[in-house]
């Protein structure tokens, strides 16, 4: 096979930027890419280009109808919710601008459907879809085209870097006071329910991780727990102070045993499965038994504060963030830092006082 040039040209839009093409001949006629003002995405297509001409690849794009698409595209989806909820999106979007498939979407079509989500009413009351639901359903649509740009099914997903989602304010997480938490745990009904809250408040576990906490991951010689059914699919080993291990041995001991293998094991393989149902509801009524009270509003917090008011009181104890990011189970300190650090006023005062000893405003 005769190989063919690749090029790249560079010309200078209305606005002045350099932009980059990246050229080439093919089926009889000259076929180009833009690659915008990045130089180094233009050599990186250009590279691409080369092997594909060489291994004889064709640009042609596979047309398939946008049903057919979102069948395809969520029977890759781990989760039943979470598929459940992208196909939910796709059939919208389809129901909305009904596109012949992926290769009819362009950006327009998505900004149309952002447009037309903030007019839309649903949920309890008919209110206005928030700004976090919105972005949820973009998130999912731009997925769903970037898995149809790896099949393709398109040249290029349209949105790309260009689209922007809905803004929304962050909000400092939840701190619960050390006297809430110590009420929770007098208030809690069972010995479960004690373990279960106290786990919460000292490893800073997400609910679903302690959740799914089994028997045979529980290392009390060691004094750590495996967690295995992990946010981030990975394995993760959470310390146990003695306070946590007594409890876990109290409700070892008073499970339910059978013998499997020579050796005697807990019936139910999970540890918390007693309270796995309801979860909600039930804490509803430990908050109300505690008979919470700040002095100025009936306090309110929900479960998954109690992991956020870790990682916060962890950071006022001065330790690292990369130390306290490793016991949330976070790759990176920064999603920390944002979201589940609360950020305090007097920590930036010092900051403004030091700036004003220096003016005088008489």
């Amino acid at each position: 096979m005769i190989e063919t040039a690749v090029h790249i040209t560079k010309r200078r839009n209305p606005s002045g930027k350099i932009c980059y093409t990246v050229r080439w001949f093919q089926d009889g006629r000259y076929r180009g890419h833009a690659c915008g003002p990045h130089k180094e995405v233009a050599y990186e297509y250009r590279r691409q280009k080369q092997w594909e001409l060489k291994q004889g690849i064709s640009e042609d794009i596979s047309h398939v109808s946008w049903d057919k698409f979102i069948t395809e595209h969520v029977s890759m989806m781990p989760g039943k919710n979470h598929a459940t909820a992208v196909r939910h999106t796709l059939q919208q979007f389809g129901e909305m601008f009904n596109p012949s498939g992926p290769h009819a979407v362009g950006f327009g079509t998505v900004e149309g459907f952002q447009r037309r989500l903030r007019l839309l009413k649903g949920g309890v009351g008919g209110k206005l879809l928030s700004p976090h639901t919105i972005n949820g359903k973009l998130r999912r649509l731009k997925h769903a085209l970037n898995m149809a740009e790896e099949r393709r099914y398109i040249r290029r997903n349209p949105t790309g870097k260009r689209f922007r989602f809905e803004s929304v304010e962050e909000l400092d997480p939840v701190q619960v006071p050390d006297e809430w938490k110590q009420a929770v745990l007098d208030a809690s009904p069972t010995p479960t329910w004690k373990a279960f809250l106290y786990l919460l408040a000292t490893t800073g576990c997400r609910r679903g991780e302690i959740l799914e906490l089994e028997w045979e991951r529980v290392h009390l010689d060691g004094a750590f727990i495996r967690l295995t059914k992990t946010k981030a699919k990975k394995v993760r080993l959470q310390p146990l102070v003695p306070s946590a291990a007594d409890l876990l041995v109290r409700m070892l001991n008073e499970a339910p045993k059978m013998v499997d293998g020579g050796r005697e094991v807990p019936k139910e393989p999970q540890v918390f499965r007693a309270i796995k149902w309801n979860i909600h509801r039930e804490f509803n009524r430990i908050r109300d038994r505690a008979k919470l009270d700040d002095g100025s509003q009936v306090p309110f917090f929900r479960i998954k504060d109690l992991r956020s008011s870790a990682g916060t009181d962890a950071a006022d104890e001065q330790f690292s963030e990369f130390n306290v990011a490793s016991f949330l189970g976070h790759a990176d300190s920064k999603v920390t830092a944002k979201h589940y650090v609360k950020r305090k006023l007097d920590s930036t005062r010092q900051i403004a006082e030091t700036l004003a000893s220096k003016l005088s405003v008489a």
